[in-house]
């Protein structure tokens, strides 16, 4: 089970889900007990004046974990689902950015979850971690910010106890309950196997997993207690996270390891590139809609079969978002000749 990052799309897509491995060979696993109580952890920006998702170049908005929609939404999609379709008593804990958040307090009293969380990041934490994020050893994702407070705040207060943990970001809307997912709550559950680069475009579904063991982002995670802090430890590794667990042997790759949106296929973490099945990423009221930047994707395989033509495309400042759609899609057509 301990496999080189080569051998673990061929391995995990031959699959002995559901097996155990043994000195006498495979045998199913014994079903594990059905859990009785749930920990919600709310993670992420629960509130934001200015929010910038991606770069500076990127459209700025505010972010507001109640006016947003998603704390309605996880009313309905997380806390209803675990009680009245999986008959789990909750508690909530609010792992947000409580600094210099006008709203913790309100966000916490709607919740019942405990407000004292405040004191236990500082500024130099986010700055060290803004370091982290660019300059990691396993690149773009390590160092994420709502993992790193995360641990952070646990050394202040530890998680409460319960038979498992449903992870989510306070930006993050489910398009589906929990009780409607394939979950397996004996492993830790990532959303799907991600996608990276230009493969979006042109039909490598496995190029991120098979170079990085990349996985899907901060959004969503279930997990069962027997794994909550080996995944706590990993979860500042963001898309890296699998690949860290593998690389210090803390997890097993076919009996600790489950895809909720199984492993035919993958999907970007970022909702506005492209969609997926489990969530959409706020980004403001006035953020194009995820069809819009799907457009690129056609775009974005032209330019990489005719690098040449695209040349004086990629020269451009960056025009915005909606703006650089409309221009790639027009040099598109100009290079193909069409009106």
């Amino acid at each position: 089970p301990r496999l080189p990052a080569s051998q673990w799309m061929s391995l995990y897509q031959k699959g002995a889900q559901g097996l155990s491995i043994s000195g006498q060979g495979c045998k199913p696993n014994t079903p594990p007990p059905t859990p009785l109580s749930a920990c919600i952890v709310y993670l992420g920006l629960s509130y934001a004046e200015k929010r910038v998702a991606t770069d500076e170049n990127s459209p700025a908005y505010g972010v507001d974990y109640e006016t947003s929609g998603c704390f309605s939404n996880h009313g309905l999609m997380i806390r209803e689902s675990l009680t009245e379709n999986l008959g789990m008593t909750i508690t909530h804990y609010m792992a947000t950015n409580a600094e210099s958040n006008p709203r913790h307090e309100h966000f916490c009293s709607l919740l019942s979850a405990d407000p004292e969380f405040a004191g236990c990041v500082v500024p130099s934490d986010e700055a060290g971690w803004s370091a982290a994020w660019s300059s990691g050893p396993m690149g773009a994702g390590n160092g994420l910010p709502a993992g790193h407070r995360l641990k952070h705040i646990i050394k202040c207060h530890p998680l409460p106890e319960a038979d498992l943990y449903v992870f989510v970001r306070c930006d993050v809307t489910l398009k589906k309950p929990l009780h409607e997912m394939s979950l397996d709550t004996n492993k830790i559950n990532w959303g799907w196997i991600e996608q990276r680069g230009p493969s979006l475009a042109i039909g490598d579904h496995f190029s991120g997993f098979k170079s990085g063991g990349r996985v899907a982002g901060s959004g969503l995670h279930v997990v069962p207690r027997r794994l909550r802090d080996v995944f706590v430890d990993a979860y500042s590794h963001d898309h890296n996270s699998l690949h860290y667990l593998l690389k210090e042997k803390r997890v097993n790759l076919l009996s600790d390891v489950h895809f909720i949106s199984g492993i035919k296929r993958s999907w970007s973490s970022s909702s506005d590139v492209m969609d997926n099945p489990l969530y959409v990423i706020y980004r403001g009221a006035n953020w194009p809609s995820p069809n819009l930047k799907l457009r690129l994707a056609g775009v974005v395989q032209f330019l990489g079969e005719h690098a040449a033509h695209g040349a004086d495309l990629g020269a451009q400042p960056y025009l915005g978002l909606v703006e650089a759609v409309e221009a790639a899609e027009a040099h598109f057509n100009k290079k193909q000749g069409v009106k």
